[in-house]
């Protein structure tokens, strides 16, 4: 055998041995901290709100769910204002105009 063939049996080896080995990921530990607000639009305890959107921005992005069955209004509303994620964004949309001199809480148990 040549050397130009060893070399290359060599290296094939080598390439065949260096390969990753196949096994499940564990993704991390579980992340128990939650996002904090950074800032939200209006600011807290805002007055003379005239807008129909509401927009709160957090420091990571996150994932909510049933978030129809868990949001809660008072002064209760017509209907339920849609709700979007838009990158570390979360909007709140309302499809109905809102009271004047009516102080509205939003919880979402």
């Amino acid at each position: 055998m040549n050397k130009s063939r060893i070399y290359i049996i060599l290296t094939i080896l080598l390439l065949l041995v260096s390969c990753a080995q196949v096994g499940s990921l564990t993704g991390g530990e579980k992340d128990i901290t939650p996002p904090v607000l950074l800032s939200s639009t209006p600011e807290n305890f805002d007055t003379n709100f005239k807008n129909n959107k509401l927009i709160f921005k957090f420091d990571e992005y996150f994932v909510l769910n049933n978030l129809n069955s868990v949001f809660i209004c008072s002064p209760p509303l017509k209907e339920k204002p849609e709700f979007k994620i838009k990158g570390k964004k979360f909007i709140v949309k309302f499809n109905e105009d809102l009271k004047d001199s009516t102080t509205y809480m939003l919880w979402f148990a």
